[in-house]
């Protein structure tokens, strides 16, 4: 499995669907995936940043963070 995959199942599936609609150029250019709390999502892929839009610009929030925290650390935390 390549990497941006696995980073991509680490996201909320809204979040990544919408990354995965994004041109192939951009896909295989990602550099960050910004997730601010009160921010909208960005991407940073060569050297520029798309704020990422599907129906309505998808706002980060705390339940988002903590989704992505957990998911990532394999709802671990206390190990860590």
């Amino acid at each position: 499995m390549n990497s941006m995959k696995q980073i991509l199942m680490k996201l909320p599936p809204e979040i990544q669907s919408e990354i995965q609609c994004l041109p192939k150029a951009i896909l295989e250019e990602i550099e960050e995936i910004r997730l601010k709390v009160g921010q909208p999502l960005l991407i940073c892929a060569s050297g520029r940043e798309y704020q990422i839009k599907g129906k309505e610009v998808i706002r980060i929030d705390l339940g988002i963070i903590n989704k992505v925290f957990h998911s990532i650390l394999e709802h671990s935390a206390y190990a860590y």
